[in-house]
């Protein structure tokens, strides 16, 4: 999980200026309900977040369901939607790229203003 990934890249107390995301489909098994939990404010803090949201096979109604619930994840973790793309080349253009950023974290003493 998300954890052994920030332990084996030695992220732990440290803040993660961008963070991609591409799980291939199960971005709304994953990470919602990691967002939703609690548990991703207990990770180092990240300022971006880059995800790309797969929509193969799930019809129109649930893809806005479910990307209003992730959306709306992020919104309640403190993040703004800055960009928003969809990939045609790839997926037969089902997918979606999102990219998020995180307003509330400080600016750390070793980075400019």
């Amino acid at each position: 999980g998300l954890n052994e990934i920030i332990t084996a890249l030695g992220h732990e107390n440290r803040e993660i200026d961008i963070f991609k995301i591409d799980v291939e489909g199960a971005e709304f098994k994953s990470l919602t309900p990691l967002l939703t939990s609690g548990a991703w404010r207990k990770k180092p803090p990240i300022r971006q977040v880059l995800i790309e949201v797969h929509v193969l096979g799930i019809n129109k109604q649930k893809v806005v369901d479910l990307n209003k619930e992730l959306l709306s994840a992020f919104l309640n973790n403190g993040y703004v939607l800055f960009h928003k793309e969809p990939n045609i080349q790839h997926a037969g253009g089902n997918c979606v790229e999102f990219a998020f950023l995180q307003l509330d974290l400080p600016t750390p003493p070793d980075k400019p203003t």
